[in-house]
């Protein structure tokens, strides 16, 4: 039981540290568009906005997205996205990157545009897009603690990882 509650911790940990850097680097980038220096193309923004995709997806997960895993959110979708059936670009497959990243990855690119064009509105509209939908791996995990899995613990689906 403690090994169990030991690994949920951990994986809670850099779940919930992941959301919350990428949060933060691209609200970085908003603001280093918003402030009065930054002319086009405004580079420091650009340069958050990636550091906040490379904080989503990790660094195990290689060019095509269907790397070793990891311990990045985008890791988790492609766990789940086979419980769901909704892996591929249709998310209709159970193999295949999860539909979700590939929303998700769309948005971050429509967002380093607007980073670059210094549009602060649309950077704001990304922004809320991606938080939102960050969030769908977490809440499959805990549906698959409790509905795909029935055996595991109480903790593993408390805390969402």
């Amino acid at each position: 039981m403690l090994d169990s509650i030991t690994e949920n911790a951990k994986k809670a940990t850099a779940y919930t540290f992941n959301y919350l850097e990428a949060m933060q680097l691209m609200q970085k980038a908003i603001d280093f568009v918003a402030f009065p220096g930054c002319s086009y193309p405004c580079t420091g923004a650009v340069e958050a906005w990636d550091q906040s995709v490379a904080i989503y997806t990790g660094s195990q997960e290689g060019a095509d997205g269907l790397g070793a895993g990891g311990n990045a959110i985008y890791a988790l979708a492609e766990k789940r996205c086979a419980n769901y059936n909704n892996c591929g670009q249709d998310g209709s497959s159970s193999s295949g990157i999860a539909q979700i990243n590939t929303k998700i990855l769309g948005l971050y690119a429509a967002g380093a545009l607007a980073a670059k064009n210094g549009q602060v509105g649309l950077m704001n509209y990304y922004k809320k897009q991606i938080a939102a939908k960050m969030t769908v791996p977490f809440i499959r995990k805990y549906c698959c603690a409790h509905l795909c899995l029935p055996s595991m613990s109480w903790f593993s689906g408390f805390v969402l990882f």
